[in-house]
């Protein structure tokens, strides 16, 4: 009696040893193949450590100023400096500091030189990501980035962004937009909003630059 009851808890513990093994494996190789985009949304990941990762490439479109101001983190006015290289803004899932280099999505990084934030606090300069080309996974061809309007070297902007709190190295510190649009251009006193989405930019007029950030602070 004794030797079957030990025989039926061997049977199970190995039944449970081997639900484990099947598990294991499947969790090990979600990990080798799941990966997400650190980019330009505010859907964002929680990394479990305190730190959260953005996880979708998808814009969120506004259609008024108020949409915009109330969404962003940071707003600030500033000068397009240069162009302080290229990173690849798709990350594995389980360690951010290593790139999808299978599924890549290349952003430019801006220095701007900010001269004011009308919400939030920023350092006098910093880096804002920007993608501009994305693997089409099919052809293994690179595409640049739909209705995407990059940053212009020299240009002043206010500019609508979140700041990237998690801990990937390539990234850490730096701002992304808030979605579509998230730039508005400003030229003697004018002020244009910048979209690639005609849908989009139709809801938009011009105005001056005094206009719109007065506009802008009585909504803070």
């Amino acid at each position: 009696m004794v030797l079957v009851k030990r025989l039926s808890i061997l049977a199970l513990f190995t039944i449970l040893l081997g639900m484990f093994w099947i598990v294991s494996n499947n969790v090990n190789s979600k990990t080798n193949t799941e990966n997400f985009f650190l980019s330009e949304t505010n859907l964002t990941k929680d990394m479990g450590d305190g730190s959260f990762a953005v996880v979708n490439l998808d814009k969120q479109g506004y259609t008024d100023l108020k949409q915009m101001t109330s969404s962003a983190g940071f707003i600030i006015v500033g000068t397009v400096k240069e162009v302080q290289g290229t990173v690849n803004l798709a990350r594995n899932i389980y360690n951010t500091d290593e790139p999808d280099n299978n599924n890549p999505v290349i952003a430019k990084k801006y220095l701007i030189s900010v001269e004011e934030t009308i919400k939030g606090e920023t350092d006098k300069e910093i880096i804002v990501t920007q993608e501009y080309l994305i693997n089409d996974n099919m052809n293994n061809n690179y595409n640049l980035e739909q209705n995407e309007i990059p940053l212009e070297i020299g240009s002043r902007y206010v500019l609508f962004l979140f700041k990237n709190t998690g801990k990937t190295k390539e990234l850490k510190e730096t701002y992304f937009r808030i979605g579509d649009p998230w730039q508005i251009k400003l030229i003697n006193n004018e002020s244009s909003v910048i979209c690639g989405n005609k849908d989009i930019s139709k809801h938009f007029y011009r105005k001056t630059e005094n206009e719109i950030i007065r506009e802008m602070k009585s909504m803070l």
